[in-house]
This record gives structure tokens, C-alpha cells and sequence, in this order.
């Protein structure tokens, strides 16, 4: 059931009744639904409820309307115009164009598999609207990362065959994220642990878990994704126009680890397109700081 429960189009348990300062009628949708009790949906506030005879009563889990909604603008569809609701032909009034914030109850979750610094909010059980992301996009947002990665390979690996130079692989670790999907990088990490050069593997390992040089103390993509949404922060505070000391500040200014001026920059430039991204969504959020407080509860919930 829980599992369900923060499924997009699965059925929810009803969260009670209407919270709108003024609960109006009018800013309800009315499920199709034969006899009594019927379900209900406030399209403001974003509640669901059964009522039966003017009162709300207990019943079984059923799918918002907002969430229909919501599968709909992931699709590209511009609820706007009419739209195609199971086979119904439904206009959504001009009033519930706007959607409330989605009401799923995120739960605390451990960072998956392939969600990195600059991905991880479009995995869905992180980020409760990484689905309405869907469609705005046309690429995999991997691609970029992964035609750098290619680049990194075909550079480093003749090189380390030629000169067997740990420093090398080192080098590679730090710049490529993805360095572990290398076969002939990690028979090189295998070669280096078979000869019981310890210090050396450490220092490579460390690399990729985002220690330069094994000096730093371990910084998790969990921490460095929170680290980013301050800097972030930073950036939207100190405005549109910033020198490069400036960017060096804000970086110095989120905590440890410190950014340089250059990754405060990337930081800018990678949230900046998915601000970009969501407003494409009608309804999704009305300022980057509103984006950014939802960013920093769903990292809240990452555990490391």
C-alpha cells in the first residue's frame, strides 16, 4: 500500500477534506463515479475526499484529479485546451489551470543508482515532480555526461597503457564520473589492488567518491547536491550581473566542501536550464526560489 502510495497515477487514501481558507463547490471536481458516496477533488488546495449527502465519509483509495492532470502535462498536453479524460472530452477551467502543490508524502529514500550531481532531480522517487519534467525534455539528460565521458576514455586509456602511470588514472577519476563503466579502467584498479599498492588504489577510489587527491574528507553526491542548492541560494540572493569574485564568494559561503568560482558557475548554469524546464509546465512554480524550496525538501530526504 505504501508502495502505491507514491506511485503518479495509483490510487491515494483519501487525505480529508478541503483546507481552503473559503471551500467553495465550484473549486471542486466531481468524480464520474456510479451512486454514493463519490469522490472529490479541490483543485486548490489539492485534497481528496469521499461525500456522501453533503458529508465526507470514509472510502476506499482512488487517483486525484490533479494527478491526472499532472500525467497529462508530463505528456506535453496543455491543459488549456480540451483534453482527453478516459475517453471524455473535459475543459478544465481557466480557475485550475494552476495546479496546488502535489500532496505525496515523499518518503525518506537512499540516492538510486545513476542519479548523480546534476540528474538527480529527475528521479521520480526523489523529486515528487520530476514526472511532470517528462515530454519538456527530448534528450537524455545523461547525454552530455556520457559524450564526455566517452572523450575522457579515448584520452586517457592509451596514454595509461603506454605509460602506467597511476597519476593518470587519477587524473581520469577526477574528471570522469562514469570512469567505473570502463572495462579497461577497472581491470587497471585490479591490476593496482593485485600488486597490494594500497595507498595507491585508495588514493584512484578516493577520487571517485570526490576526495582530490584522498586529501578531503569523504563528500557524498548527497552532500554535494545540498551543497549546490545553497550555492544556488547564493546566487539567486546576490542577483543577475556577478564577477567572478563574487561567484568565488557565494562559493566559499555555502560550507564545506568549498566550491570554486568555476563549479559555483556550473551550479548557475545547470539549475538555471531546469528552472528553464519547468516553465514549460503551466502551473509549476511562479520563481526560481519557490523551485528551489521544493529542491532543498527533496534533498532533505536523501539519505546518504
Amino acid at each position: 500500500m505504501d508502495e502505491d502510495r507514491h506511485q503518479d497515477l495509483s490510487r491515494r487514501w483519501p487525505t480529508g477534506y478541503c483546507v481552503c481558507d473559503d471551500p467553495a463547490p465550484a473549486d471542486w471536481y466531481l468524480h464520474d463515479a456510479p451512486g454514493n458516496p463519490q469522490p472529490v477533488t479541490c483543485m486548490k488546495c489539492g485534497r481528496h475526499w469521499w461525500i456522501e449527502g453533503g458529508r465526507v465519509v470514509d472510502g476506499p483509495p482512488f487517483v486525484p484529479f490533479t494527478d491526472n492532470l499532472r500525467r497529462i502535462q508530463a505528456l506535453g498536453v496543455d491543459i488549456r485546451n480540451e483534453i482527453d479524460i478516459n475517453g471524455d472530452e473535459v475543459r478544465v477551467p481557466r480557475s485550475r489551470w494552476t495546479l496546488p502543490p502535489d500532496d505525496k508524502q515523499m518518503p525518506s529514500v537512499r540516492l538510486p543508482n545513476g542519479a548523480t550531481r546534476f540528474t538527480w532531480y529527475y528521479f521520480p522517487e526523489l523529486n515528487s515532480w520530476a514526472d511532470r519534467l517528462a515530454g519538456v525534455y527530448e534528450h537524455d539528460p545523461l547525454a552530455g555526461r556520457r559524450r564526455r565521458h566517452r572523450v575522457y576514455s579515448r584520452y586517457y586509456r592509451p596514454r595509461y597503457e603506454r605509460d602506467r602511470d597511476p597519476a593518470l588514472l587519477m587524473a581520469y577519476a577526477q574528471h570522469d564520473a562514469l570512469a567505473l563503466e570502463e572495462p579497461w579502467f577497472r581491470a587497471a584498479l585490479g591490476h593496482i589492488n593485485d600488486d597490494g599498492d594500497v595507498d595507491t588504489h585508495r588514493r584512484i577510489t578516493a577520487c571517485l567518491t570526490g576526495r582530490a587527491g584522498g586529501q578531503r574528507a569523504l563528500t557524498t553526491t548527497v552532500e554535494i547536491i545540498r551543497r549546490d542548492l545553497r550555492a544556488y541560494r547564493g546566487i539567486l540572493a546576490a542577483g543577475r550581473r556577478l564577477s567572478h569574485d563574487a561567484y568565488a564568494l557565494i562559493g566559499k559561503a555555502g560550507g564545506n566542501p568549498i566550491l570554486g568560482a568555476w563549479s559555483v558557475k556550473e551550479v548557475r548554469r545547470e539549475y538555471t536550464r531546469l528552472w528553464r524546464a519547468t516553465q514549460a509546465v503551466v502551473g509549476l512554480f511562479t520563481s526560481e526560489f519557490q523551485m528551489l524550496d521544493s529542491l532543498q525538501e527533496s534533498a532533505n530526504r536523501i539519505r546518504g
